[in-house]
């Protein structure tokens, strides 16, 4: 099944003309969970759902616990993780910071080249039906 897409109209606030610019948002089915996937893995080999869900559910403690240590994890074949961090408020002296003051803006995920190439000869069409969500 191909991707879809669907296409929105923005308007271009620094063109004083009116002219539009068009933006495309990739439209999502349903979510996979992780027994789905343990099942999905366990009709492709000798590993039960249960093994799946155990060791996932381990990695997922271990990427924490590295982040948590400041480390960046790499998972050969997927991609890389590490952590963003921002003020909470604006600080004019910067001798005034304090980890207090600091906050994770967000876990950023990089794929490695080999999981982005997976995806080089992905179907794309443009939406057709209302049988798919857009994922925000």
């Amino acid at each position: 099944m191909a991707l879809q897409y669907k296409i929105k109209e923005i308007k271009n606030m620094q063109d004083t003309d009116g002219n539009v610019i068009y933006s495309i948002t990739l439209l999502t089915g349903r979510n996979t969970t992780l027994r789905e996937m343990g099942e999905l893995i366990n009709d492709k080999s000798s590993i039960t759902v249960g093994d799946v869900e155990g060791v996932v559910k381990q990695l997922i403690d271990v990427i924490v616990q590295q982040l948590r240590m400041g480390n960046t994890v790499t998972i050969d074949g997927l991609g890389t993780f590490w952590l963003s961090a921002e003020l909470k408020n604006k600080i004019k002296d910067p001798d005034q910071i304090t980890g207090k003051d600091i906050r994770i803006k967000r876990i950023c995920f990089k794929p490695c080249p080999e999981f982005k190439e997976k995806f080089k000869d992905i179907s794309i069409t443009r939406f057709t039906s209302d049988k798919f969500v857009t994922r925000r």
